[in-house]
């Protein structure tokens, strides 16, 4: 009798065992199955929104993220778990999402904090904000070099963030400013900048209009000079002044190429040529070390090249200064439409 009651109790654990066993199991499914359920609810929203919406994102800035029925969403989500907002485009830059830990992460160490990060693709460089309720982030900047997020592991205290009124909380991301590379295969690459870009470089117009020179250090002329054949020029990268955009100077250490049937060109005589995009008559003063030549009245078409093709002796030059390292290229820019006062503008 007594090894029968005891068979009967050992049944009995065993199958109260298995049955706290089923329904853990059970309970991890429906949070599981409740999370995957919100998600969809979400992604349904905000696509209905979409496209309801403008397809041009080309000046989207801003995404504001609404978690409704915050407090039934979050009510199994333990540290660790993330809910994802659904997929958003900026200037046809696909596939950025927001990434939001409720209760933070293995990385969060402030309590009641949560965690936040924006994923991006490959290939975009971008400056951005957080948010979460009315706590904003300071302003980030990161390049992305593979798909992945970047962002906070202790982003704010949460509870005072949430709308308790309408059950809500809201995530959002503010874009300062956004540039993409793309691969294309075979070494070709495309570089896509904002809009914004064009009313930097109109800024850059009305920032430089009273500056009327431009001073070009280059370094290692010695060596610049023995690696470079006559033909061959250096640039300088492009510049705004005097009211005149995209200007750039274009120099040759060892000359131009010599024209077949053209003036024979002087050996050790250096070129220089400036560039630019104006269809006004500027005064041009070039100086090249110690040699100066101008003003000279120049008029530019289709961003022509405007100089001469035999400026100075840069070995003479190099001569008198043996110790000199460096060679300064100056221009003076005069335009007649602007009345300004003598600046420089150092590249």
């Amino acid at each position: 009798m007594a090894f029968t009651v005891d068979a009967l109790v050992h049944t009995i654990d065993e199958h109260q065992r298995k049955h706290e066993e089923a329904k853990t199991r059970l309970a991890d499914e429906a949070k599981q199955l409740r999370k995957r359920l919100h998600a969809a609810l979400q992604a349904c929203a905000i696509k209905a929104q979409s496209e309801s919406a403008s397809s041009d994102d080309t000046f989207i800035r801003r995404i504001d993220w609404c978690l409704e029925d915050y407090a039934e969403s979050i009510k199994f989500m333990h540290n660790g778990d993330a809910i994802w907002s659904p997929e958003f485009a900026i200037m046809d830059i696909q596939g950025l999402k927001l990434e939001f830990f409720p209760n933070g992460k293995n990385t969060t160490k402030n309590p009641g904090f949560c965690a936040l990060f924006l994923w991006c693709p490959a290939g975009v460089k971008v400056k951005y904000r957080l948010r979460v309720g009315s706590h904003w982030a300071e302003s980030e900047e990161d390049e992305y070099r593979k798909i992945m997020g970047h962002g906070h592991s202790n982003f704010c205290l949460l509870e005072p963030q949430v709308n308790t009124g309408t059950n809500s909380l809201l995530v959002g991301v503010e874009i300062l400013a956004i540039s993409f590379v793309e691969e294309l295969g075979g070494g070709v690459r495309l570089f896509n900048d904002a809009p914004e870009a064009l009313v930097w470089n109109a800024m850059e117009v009305l920032q430089n209009r009273d500056m009327n020179q431009v001073q070009w250090t280059i370094k290692d002329i010695k060596k610049r000079l023995e690696e470079m054949p006559r033909g061959t020029a250096m640039y300088s990268r492009l510049f705004t002044i005097a009211g005149v955009r995209d200007m750039q100077i274009e120099f040759y250490p060892n000359g131009i190429a010599q024209v077949p049937g053209s003036k024979q060109l002087r050996d050790g005589w250096c070129a220089f040529y400036v560039r630019a995009n104006d269809q006004g008559t500027l005064k041009l003063t070039f100086k090249v070390g110690e040699t100066s030549r101008g003003p000279v009245g120049t008029s530019f078409e289709r961003n022509q090249a405007r100089g001469l093709p035999e400026f100075c002796d840069l070995s003479e030059e190099l001569k008198n200064k043996p110790d000199m390292q460096d060679l300064m290229c100056v221009v003076k820019v005069e335009n007649p439409r602007l009345e300004k006062e003598d600046d420089t503008f150092y590249l």
